[in-house]
């Protein structure tokens, strides 16, 4: 166990050393300065990346910025448009609706002028069916003679006198002479 003893008493005496040329250190100053020099170098590039972060999140938000305000432009721009466009297509739709009225109008008209001639129609068509039956009927009544009726050939309108080829002698005949002389 001496042994143990030794290596126990050795590492505690290399301990001591150790602390006691810090606590020197640390009294002397010098490990301050090297823990603020180190301390130091970290802030620094610290500093560094914040700045360039700092940079980029200028540069992007002014990109964004100047993105947003082309928007806004294009935006107004199209805006613009659009109402030109509404006022144009009101302006075309009142002419339209305009339109659709005289042409309602018109129709009427149409309708009315329609509804006069099929009524004349009508009517015209109504007499020309009379007439034609009083033609058929006139018709039949010309073309009735004695051929298709009980009507004698001698009282048919159109029919040809047959002339007597017979002289006449002067003689007169023996019932004419009766009645002329009872005529009298």
């Amino acid at each position: 166990m001496r042994d143990r003893e030794y290596f126990l008493t050795t590492s505690l005496s290399c301990q001591l050393q150790a602390a006691r040329r810090e606590l020197a250190d640390f009294r002397s100053g010098d490990i301050y300065q090297k823990l603020r020099a180190d301390y130091e170098g970290i802030i620094r590039e610290r500093n560094l990346t914040i700045k360039k972060l700092q940079k980029e999140r200028d540069a992007f938000s002014f990109s964004r910025r100047e993105i947003t305000r082309q928007w806004m432009d294009v935006l107004e721009d199209l805006q613009k448009e659009h109402e030109k466009e509404t006022k144009k297509l009101k302006k075309t739709i009142a002419e339209l609706l305009d339109i659709i009225v005289s042409l309602k109008n018109r129709n009427g008209e149409l309708d009315e002028k329609r509804k006069k001639a099929l009524s004349d129609y009508y009517e015209t068509a109504g007499k020309l069916e009379e007439a034609q039956g009083i033609v058929i009927k006139l018709t039949a009544q010309v073309n009735h003679n004695y051929e298709n009726s009980s009507m004698p050939s001698s009282k048919c309108v159109g029919r040809k006198k047959i002339m007597n080829n017979r002289e006449r002698t002067g003689k007169l005949c023996p019932w004419r002479k009766r009645r002329s002389s009872s005529v009298m």
